[in-house]
C-alpha cells in the first residue's frame, strides 16, 4: 500500500501534449539560455505516437506539428520531410531484423537526404530502434554518415543549459554533437 488515493481521475498523457499544450511554448521560451540556430533537426513521430486507440488525439495524425513547434522554439530549424509518421519497424526490432532494418534505412536515408544533423523523437521504441543498430543499418543500405537520434526532453534540457551528463547523451549510441 502507497497510502494515497485513487479515484479514477488520472488523465494520462504523451509528452509530446504534456509539452504543447499543458507546460505551452511561453513556459518553455522563458527557460532557454543556449539557442540552437546551428542544428537542423528532423521531428519523428513514429506510427504510434498519434495513432493512440480510443484516445483523442492532441495533433493531426497526418501530418503532426506539435514536436516541431518545440523544436523551433530552441532556435533550432524543424526541417520538413515525408518520414515524420512512418514506421520504423520498433516492434519488430528482435523478430525480423531485416523488415526493421529496411524501415529504419529508409527514415535515415530521407533524414540524411534533407541535411538534417539530428532526429528528434518523444517514443522511446523509435529512439531506440533508430540508435542502436544504425551503424550496422548504415552500413548494410549505404547511408554516409551517423544521425543522432535524440530525445524532445534531451533538446529541451540543451537549450535549458542543462549539463550533457544530466541529460544522459552518454547512453545514446550515435554521439550528438550540438556545440
Amino acid at each position: 500500500k502507497t497510502g494515497l488515493n485513487y479515484n479514477g481521475k488520472i488523465k494520462i498523457r504523451n509528452i509530446l501534449d504534456f509539452l504543447a499544450n499543458r507546460i505551452r511554448p511561453a513556459a518553455i521560451s522563458s527557460r532557454i539560455t543556449k539557442t540552437l540556430e546551428s542544428l537542423k533537426a528532423v521531428c519523428y513521430y513514429g506510427c504510434l505516437n498519434t495513432r493512440v486507440p480510443r484516445m483523442k488525439s492532441f495533433d493531426t495524425v497526418d501530418y503532426p506539428m506539435a514536436m516541431d513547434r518545440l523544436v523551433e522554439l530552441t532556435g533550432a530549424q524543424s526541417m520538413d520531410w515525408s518520414y515524420k509518421t512512418e514506421c520504423c519497424g520498433g516492434s519488430l526490432f528482435l523478430t525480423a531484423e531485416e523488415v526493421s532494418g529496411e524501415l529504419v534505412s529508409k527514415i535515415l536515408k530521407d533524414a540524411e537526404a534533407r541535411g538534417a544533423n539530428c532526429i528528434v523523437t518523444a517514443c522511446p521504441m523509435c529512439q531506440s530502434n533508430l540508435d542502436t543498430k544504425q551503424e550496422q543499418f548504415r552500413a548494410q543500405y549505404g547511408i554516409d554518415r551517423p544521425i543522432p537520434v535524440i530525445f524532445i526532453t534531451q533538446l529541451l534540457g540543451v537549450a535549458f543549459g542543462i549539463d550533457d551528463l544530466k541529460l544522459q547523451f552518454i547512453q545514446n549510441f550515435v554521439p550528438f554533437n550540438h556545440a
